[in-house]
């Protein structure tokens, strides 16, 4: 079985059965489906992570997280001060420049 259809499934039917008896029909272990599950199963991005997406690309990943800090909130004028772009961005597989 294909893990993007599996992940897909499992995740329709938690809300109505256990994940155990769901991976016990399709014949899958608890440990390829978390292990497909950190692999395939992408996390989504709030609004802010969105927001800080595009800025880096549109600045083409030159700018650090001090300079993306700023345009946020030149831009935007939003107060999301106390954040940790490091830590809200690194779950998306890109990084600031040095």
């Amino acid at each position: 079985m294909e893990p993007e259809i599996v992940l897909k499934v499992v995740d329709d039917l938690c809300s109505m059965y256990p994940i155990i008896s769901i991976l016990a029909i399709l014949e899958i272990s608890k440990s390829t489906y978390y292990r497909w599950k950190k692999k395939y199963g992408k996390a989504s991005m709030n609004p802010i992570e969105e927001l800080i997406m595009s800025l880096c690309e549109e600045n083409h990943f030159r700018y650090g997280h001090r300079k993306i800090k700023a345009l946020l909130k030149y831009k935007c004028q939003h107060k999301y001060v106390h954040f940790h772009l490091d830590k809200d961005v690194q779950n998306h597989s890109f990084s600031f420049a040095k």
